[in-house]
C-alpha cells in the first residue's frame, strides 16, 4: 500500500531571533533587571517581596541616571557599569544567584538552571528545610514566568511577508523531499511503500515559542498554495495559565529519583505533567503516528529541556529523516555540529540517529531578516 509523506517543522527561539525579534532569555533578563532597578529607584535597598533579586547601593541611586540604562545593550555591560557605580545585585536564593552568574557569562538558560537547583534541593535530608527551599524556588520560577509573559506580550512582532527571507522560509516549509535523503537503509518496510511525489501531503508547524510568528507563514502558505498545514503552540501561548515553563527530561535517572521521592512540589514544573492539560500533545502524537514524515528544524537548539517531546518525534518509526537549518554566525562557523550533538542525545538507538540526520554538506542556512 502506497503512503504519502508528512512534514513536521520544529520551531524554536532561534526562529524568532532570525526575524530580529528580541526574544532570547538574555534579552529578557536584560529588560527584567533594568525594570527592577527602576522600580527600586531612590531607595537605599530594594526590598520588594516579589523580587528574586535585591539591590544594595553604596551611594545614592540618583547618582546613576536612569537614562544611562538605555545605553546598556547587553547583560555584561549592564552588570559592569552597575558595579562601577557601587550598586550590588544579589539573589536571596541560589537560583537567583545562578541566574546572575549566567547573566555575567552572556548565556542564560532559565529552565536548565531551575532544574539544577531543583536537583540540589531534592538531596536535602531535613524535610522542613527542603519544603521551605522548594517553595522559594518554585515561587521564584513563577515570578520569572510572569515577567517573561509580560515582556513578550509587550513586543510588537511584525513580519514583512514580501521580503526575501520570508519567501525563502516559506519555500523551506513547503518544498518536497529529496527522496535520496530518506533513511531507507534503516526503515525499509516503510520506505519501500513511500509514494514518489512532488508534494508533501500534510504539514504541522510545532512552535516551541510562546509567540505566534509561525502563523504568518501558515496564513501565507494556505492562501497561496492551498496547503494542508496546521500549527500548534506546543508550550502554550502568552498567558500564565496556558504557558508551559519548566523542564522536560523524564528519561534521566535524576528524574526517576524525583518521581520516587513522592513530593509533588519536585514535579510541579516538569513539562511532562503540563502536557496533559490540553490536547496539543495528543494532536502532535496522532500526527506523527499517522504516516511517515520528514523533520525540519528551524531555530530549535534541541536541548535536554525538551527531551521528552523530541524523543517521541525523532525515534518514532515514522520519522524518515531530520534536516537542520543551521545558523551561520560567520563564514565557516555555524551550529550544525552542536545541534547534531544535541539531537543525538534524544536517541537511545544511535544507529537511527546516524541514518536520519541529514549531513552538513546537504543542509542549508536559516534565512535571516537581520
Amino acid at each position: 500500500m502506497d503512503v504519502g509523506i508528512n512534514k513536521v517543522v520544529l520551531i524554536g527561539n532561534g526562529f524568532d531571533l532570525a526575524h530580529g525579534f528580541p526574544t532570547s532569555y538574555n534579552q529578557f533578563m536584560l529588560d527584567y533587571l533594568k525594570k527592577r532597578l527602576i522600580a527600586n529607584w531612590g531607595t537605599q535597598r530594594g526590598n520588594n517581596e516579589e523580587d528574586i533579586f535585591k539591590f544594595h547601593f553604596e551611594k545614592k541611586f540618583s547618582d546613576v541616571a536612569q537614562k544611562d540604562l538605555d545605553n546598556y545593550h547587553n547583560l555584561q555591560t549592564l552588570l559592569t557599569n552597575l558595579k562601577r557605580a557601587n550598586i550590588s545585585i544579589y539573589g536571596e536564593i541560589d537560583f537567583a544567584n545562578s541566574l546572575l552568574g549566567a547573566c555575567s557569562r552572556q548565556w542564560v538558560d532559565i529552565e536548565e538552571i531551575y532544574y539544577r537547583e531543583l536537583l540540589k534541593i531534592s538531596l536535602i535530608l531535613n524535610e522542613d528545610e527542603q519544603s521551605k527551599q522548594l517553595t522559594k524556588l518554585n515561587q521564584a520560577l513563577l515570578t520569572i514566568k510572569k515577567a517573561l509573559i509580560e515582556y513578550l506580550s509587550s513586543l510588537q512582532l511584525n513580519v514583512d511577508n514580501h521580503s526575501r527571507p520570508f519567501l525563502e522560509i516559506c519555500q523551506f516549509i513547503e518544498q518536497p523531499l529529496n527522496n535520496n535523503s530518506f533513511s531507507k537503509h534503516f526503515n525499509i518496510n516503510i520506505a519501500k511503500n513511500v509514494r514518489t511525489a512532488n508534494e508533501i501531503e500534510n504539514i504541522m508547524l510545532v512552535n516551541f515559542n510562546y509567540t505566534t510568528t509561525p502563523q504568518f507563514y501558515q496564513d501565507a502558505l494556505e492562501n497561496v498554495n492551498s496547503l494542508n498545514i496546521r500549527s500548534t503552540n506546543i508550550h502554550g501561548k502568552l498567558s500564565l495559565q496556558d504557558a508551559i515553563f519548566g523542564y522536560g527530561d523524564d528519561f534521566s535517572e535524576e528524574y526517576k529519583k524525583l518521581e520516587n521521592a513522592n513530593i509533588e512540589s519536585l514535579l510541579v514544573n516538569m513539562k511532562t505533567s503540563w502536557y496533559s492539560k490540553t490536547s496539543r500533545y495528543h494532536e502532535l502524537i496522532n500526527f506523527i503516528n499517522s504516516q511517515p514524515y520528514h523533520v525540519l528544524i528551524m531555530g530549535h537548539s534541541c536541548g535536554l529541556s525538551d527531551r521528552t517531546l523530541l524523543n517521541s518525534i525523532f525515534e518514532n518509526d515514522n520519522c524518515m529523516d531530520i534536516e537542520i537549518l543551521f545558523h551561520e554566525k560567520e563564514p565557516g562557523n555555524d551550529d550544525h555540529f552542536s545541534k547534531s550533538l544535541n539531537i543525538s542525545r534524544h536517541f537511545s538507538d544511535k544507529q537511527k540517529f546516524r541514518y536520519r540526520i541529514i549531513p552538513r554538506d546537504k543542509s542549508f542556512k536559516m534565512p535571516q531578516f537581520i
